[in-house]
């Protein structure tokens, strides 16, 4: 819904079709090997050996109708926690489509998307949840901050550089010479409706990441609820956070305009930036904590947005800010801000006096994510972007993917007051 309402009404067909494909990319290539390197047997920098195409997942390799107790699995993973790390992979993928919209083909998603459920992200899966090197480091991710949305977010802004911006979208030079030009989008109200579809389905994530909703012992928790602190920080966090891209943007307008203008588009990717930045350490800060985070994230995600349209980088949802930029963000906080007594940590934030063995640990695993992501998927768009695959024609652009590969005109687009479009409820 996010990029429904932030693309143009003519792509409204091909944006839905691939986040549809999304999900069902990732469900075959997590199957077939995803889950396997993440989460088999295996070194400090790769998985494997067991549950490639979904076996073992049962308790037994595949065999006949009564398996022996020779046929056992050395992993102990269930169908169930497949299924949960399938809904985080597959998020990771979808983070690219809004920031190449528009112009991307087909083929380039697909390939993308593929590469990236099956093989890179589940490599960064484990090093820090699959118990790699990051994990023995004394590393922390707690649901994804990094894990997730800075591989999503930094194959966003390299798949978005690579294939370059929009017809129109720039003019000038590079940084503070470059000119903006306004890209019709269909409507606000798809993009409010997503973004708290993502604030609800988020709780599920976070929450879900506790693997439980009370601990059974004393003292090996935050408390008599470990789900209800994590519930409280994913609330707080993108609250704080939207409320201040809103005083962010309306300061920027006094200074330029001469006036206030309350505008609702940064407080949607607000929102969104204070839930990045607390994924990380949703079970292991302060409730406290959590709104200093979201502020603080406030302010990187509009920071990183201007840096990226001074390098020219047309990002349609701002995925790169929100999640990457976002996404390191919260690896560092948990790093300053984690309590001891959060859920099972050698050593708390920097802030509560540990020496800065998180904080380092955390530091190491955002520089392997950063490496990682660039040395693969930088080869894959270019190589696509130099067989001509990854970027449909100027004129296939222009007249908009619905049409001219879908064969469907995706809505009746009227001007409103101020010459921006609008779509009516009428769908072809």
């Amino acid at each position: 819904m996010v990029e429904v309402g932030s693309v143009n009404s003519k792509n409204i067909n091909n944006i839905i079709l691939k986040g549809t494909l999304d999900i069902l990319i990732c469900a075959i290539s997590f199957w077939a090997m995803g889950f396997a390197i993440a989460f088999g047997p295996g070194g400090r920098f790769i998985g494997g050996g067991e549950y490639w195409f979904g076996s073992c997942l049962d308790g037994f390799k595949e065999g006949g109708a009564e398996p022996a107790a020779s046929d056992a699995c050395d992993g102990t993973m269930r169908y169930d926690e497949w299924f949960f790390q399938f809904n985080f992979a597959s998020a990771a993928a979808t983070i690219v489509s809004g920031a190449v919209a528009e112009r991307a083909t087909t083929t380039c998603y697909l390939i993308y998307s593929c590469m990236l459920t099956a093989f890179v992200y589940p490599v960064i899966v484990h090093w820090q949840w699959g118990g790699g090197w990051s994990y023995q480091d004394g590393a922390k991710d707690y649901a994804g901050s990094g894990v997730v949305h800075m591989t999503g977010g930094l194959a966003a802004i390299i798949g978005a550089a690579i294939i370059g911006p929009r017809r129109g979208r720039f003019e000038g030079g590079m940084c503070c010479s470059v000119k903006t030009s306004e890209m019709p989008t269909t409507s606000i109200v798809f993009s409010t409706i997503g973004t708290m579809l993502l604030w609800w389905g988020w709780y599920g994530f976070n929450t879900g990441s506790t693997l439980g909703i009370t601990w059974v012992t004393e003292g090996s928790g935050a408390g008599p609820s470990e789900a209800g602190l994590v519930l409280m920080n994913t609330t707080l966090s993108p609250a704080a956070a939207g409320l201040t891209t809103l005083l962010i943007s309306a300061i920027r307008f006094k200074i330029k305009e001469n006036h206030f203008i309350l505008s609702l588009p940064p407080v949607l990717n607000g929102i969104l930036a204070g839930l990045v930045s607390i994924t990380a350490g949703c079970g292991d800060v302060r409730p406290w904590a959590a709104v200093v985070i979201g502020i603080i994230g406030g302010f990187i995600y509009e920071g990183s947005s201007k840096l990226q349209v001074m390098l020219k980088i047309d990002d349609v949802v701002n995925a790169g800010p929100v999640h990457f930029w976002c996404g390191m963000w919260g690896v560092i906080a948990i790093g300053l801000f984690a309590d001891t007594r959060g859920t099972g940590l050698a050593a708390a934030g920097g802030f509560y006096g540990d020496g800065g063995a998180l904080l380092a640990a955390n530091l190491k695993l955002i520089m392997a994510i950063i490496g990682w992501v660039t040395a693969t998927m930088v080869p894959t768009f270019g190589i696509m972007r130099v067989l001509k695959l990854a970027r449909v024609s100027s004129a296939i652009e222009d007249a908009g993917m619905d049409v001219s590969k879908h064969g469907v005109a995706s809505a009746q687009v009227f001007p409103t007051h101020d010459g921006k479009s609008s779509m009516s409820s009428s769908i072809a």
